[in-house]
């Protein structure tokens, strides 16, 4: 008995951590349009060329954090990723205006 519902728990654990992934995901592309386009406006380039550029190196970090998260709790990971994501565009937008 106990056993069975380890391993359910198991299995929802692992579901709701891509659940988290994907919700992280979402958020971090809406950022990143968001954003985009405020550059966008004050430097008049090409936002297609924008979005593109972030996103893939957005997609870069991400899967570096997500195969580097054996060493911590799957939402703890993405809260990081979060943040330091969050900071270091802010601080890369701020320096090119």
């Amino acid at each position: 008995m106990t056993q069975k519902k380890s391993f359910k728990w198991l299995d929802n654990e692992k579901k709701s951590s891509a659940d988290n992934i994907l919700i992280v995901e979402l958020f971090l592309i809406i950022t990143l349009v968001y954003l985009s386009t405020k550059r966008l406006i004050s430097k008049k380039k090409s936002l297609t060329l924008l979005i593109t550029n972030d996103i893939i190196s957005l997609y870069t970090v991400h899967q570096n954090y997500i195969n580097r998260k054996y060493l911590y709790n799957d939402w703890v990971a993405e809260k990081h990723f979060l943040r330091n994501f969050l900071f270091v565009y802010q601080k890369r937008s701020w320096r090119k205006k």
